[in-house]
C-alpha cells in the first residue's frame, strides 16, 4: 500500500493571525504547578541577594562611591540576565516549540489524517 504525504504546510508561510487563533483554540497558556513559581522565586531571591553581595563587595574593593558606584558592573550583568531569563521564558512556555511550529505540525498531521496533539492527553481520555 502507497500513500502520499502532503508536506505543504511545512512550505508555506504562516499567518499570524492564524497562529494567534490556534493558540486561543489550544488553551495557549502556561500550565505550571503552583511549586514552581514558588521554586522559582527563592531561586531568584537566592540569586539576587548572592550577586548584590558580590557587586557590593567589588565596588568597595575597587574604591566606587558607596553602593551606587558598583551600577558599572551591575546595570550590564542584570540586562543580560534579564534577556537571558525572557529568552528562555519564551521558548520554555511553549515547551520547546513555538506556536508557528505547532500550527505548522497540527496542520500538516490535518493534511495527512493525523491528529496533533503538543501534550499527551491525560489517561482515561481520547484526543
Amino acid at each position: 500500500m502507497e500513500r502520499t504525504v502532503d508536506y505543504a504546510a511545512f512550505d508555506e508561510t504562516t499567518d499570524r493571525a492564524a497562529v494567534r487563533a490556534f493558540r486561543r483554540a489550544q488553551g495557549g497558556g502556561v500550565e505550571l504547578p503552583a511549586i514552581v513559581g514558588v521554586v522559582l522565586l527563592v531561586a531568584v531571591i537566592a540569586f539576587v541577594t548572592v550577586v548584590g553581595t558580590v557587586v557590593i563587595g567589588a565596588n568597595a574593593a575597587l574604591g566606587g562611591a558607596g553602593p551606587l558606584g558598583g551600577l558599572g558592573f551591575a546595570l550590564p550583568f542584570a540586562a543580560v540576565l534579564v534577556l537571558a531569563v525572557v529568552a528562555v521564558t519564551r521558548r520554555g512556555a511553549a515547551g520547546g516549540t513555538s506556536w508557528a511550529d505547532r500550527y505548522r505540525l497540527d496542520r500538516f498531521a490535518r493534511a495527512n489524517g493525523f491528529v496533533y496533539a503538543h501534550r499527551s492527553p491525560r489517561r482515561g481520555t481520547r484526543a
